[in-house]
């Protein structure tokens, strides 16, 4: 018999090179459960077959995990980001979304440098989902476009890129296919979005600048409906993690570029951003689970509690942490 809280799924983003994958299915990955560190191989987890991350031809993906078994406070984090950089592209208007506000595309574009000026908006108004307001407007890059923002506090930052495809003219976004990067790691390769999604990275930002570059594939071009750059805890992602089979220490964590690829809430609802202090959205774990007659879902608020050296107050909500199986 155990437990488990809030997880978080994240997988290791390759250096600058070109990769032929049309997402980060990369070679190796980490898996993020928020404190206690771990590594292991994904042929030694038993996950459900819709978990499984593969790379080219078939091989075998390599995951790391880093285990965090949570005991957390549910008192809400003060955590103010330094850099925090919220832009909704395409948009004449700043765009509301919760309690954040996401700047025009005009106010914006001194980050901006692009060969050619084209914005879109959609006919349609896009109805569900938080982030559906985000989704009305689009910039669409013709040729190779960087952001180039401002780092106040060098470290862990996130990369949030909102795509939602529609038809602009002559411009049909699902049929878009194109290449995302920072000078030192390829975020996306060959990127084609046929619906909307969020891709979200994190990387150690050491310069005092960070460059986002968007490159057309061909004759083709990129897009982009919103942006996020943001600052991220220090405590968040640790620099070394205990390891097992075999057993030992995995150092260097914190230099590791990571994507996203599941937040999960184990017990609980869907936790939107609104109510995550650092704007993550949590998912519910049943679509994952397997046996749900063995598990059983535990909310108990009382015994939730704050231990020195370990989980910190920004590893998950309170929402989340009063859950688990």
């Amino acid at each position: 018999r155990g437990f488990i809280y809030p997880i978080t799924f994240t997988r290791k983003i390759h250096q600058n090179k070109p990769r032929p994958s049309k997402t980060l299915a990369g070679s190796d990955s980490v898996i993020v459960f928020p404190l206690l560190s771990t590594v292991h191989q994904i042929s030694d987890l038993a996950l459900h077959t819709d978990f499984e991350i593969m790379g080219g031809g078939g091989s075998r993906a390599l995951i790391c995990v880093l285990l965090t078994l949570l005991i957390l406070a549910f008192f809400s984090s003060g955590f103010t980001p330094v850099d925090n950089y919220l832009i909704d592209c395409g948009s004449p208007t700043n765009t509301t979304v919760g309690d954040r506000v996401f700047v025009s595309d005009d106010s914006a574009s001194l980050f901006l440098s692009t060969p050619k000026n084209n914005l879109a908006s959609s006919s349609k108004s896009v109805t569900s989902g938080d982030e559906s307001p985000l989704y009305q407007t689009a910039r669409i890059f013709d040729g190779t476009s960087k952001y180039s923002f401002s780092i106040r506090q060098p470290g862990r930052h996130w990369i949030r890129l909102y795509f939602n495809p529609f038809v602009s003219g002559s411009y049909d976004m699902s049929s878009a296919i194109f290449d995302v990067s920072t000078p030192n790691h390829v975020f996306l390769s060959n990127l084609s979005v046929k619906t909307s999604v969020v891709k979200e990275f994190s990387a150690n930002v050491t310069s005092k600048d960070l460059v986002i570059t968007f490159t057309p594939s061909g004759n083709s071009f990129a897009f982009l409906n919103a942006l996020e750059v943001v600052s991220v805890p220090d405590e968040l992602i640790t620099d070394d993690a205990e390891t097992f089979n075999p057993a030992g220490r995995f150092k260097g964590l914190s230099w590791q570029a990571l994507e996203t690829v599941y937040r999960v809430n184990m017990g609980g609802p869907t936790v939107s951003f609104e109510n995550d202090t650092l704007g993550r959205t949590w998912i519910p774990d049943k679509s994952f689970l397997l046996g749900n007659n063995l598990a059983i879902n535990v909310s108990n608020i009382a015994a939730v509690k704050y231990v020195g050296g370990g989980a910190t107050q920004d590893s998950a909500p309170k929402c989340c942490v009063w859950y688990c199986h």
